[in-house]
């Protein structure tokens, strides 16, 4: 299976599996939330696990191979970039302007 694939199917499993949609992430996540965790997914610096999501969860995910982490990341910024595109670019850009 390619990178692309894992991520696929890790974003479906996200989608399907756990019910999670991108209208969720749109009410539930304002902030930089599915990038954090990303991060998170990535390097397991506690810090950047956000802090209102689930200890058991972070557990969970601390205890993958590498490969499912970073599957996991793509979703993640996958699921973010769903969410960017619902509430709209002028929103982006006024997040990174000075």
């Amino acid at each position: 299976m390619t990178g692309i694939e894992f991520i696929a199917r890790e974003r479906a499993e996200q989608l399907e599996k756990h019910g999670i949609t991108t209208a969720m992430d749109v009410e539930n996540y304002t902030k930089d939330e599915l990038r954090y965790a990303a991060i998170f997914c990535l390097t397991l610096h506690e810090d950047w696990w956000p802090k209102n999501w689930d200890e058991d969860i972070r557990y969970r995910v601390e205890r993958k191979t590498m490969i499912e982490r970073e599957s996991i990341a793509g979703a993640l910024l996958a699921a973010d970039i769903d969410r960017l595109q619902v509430v709209g670019l002028s929103m982006i850009r006024e997040n990174y302007e000075d």
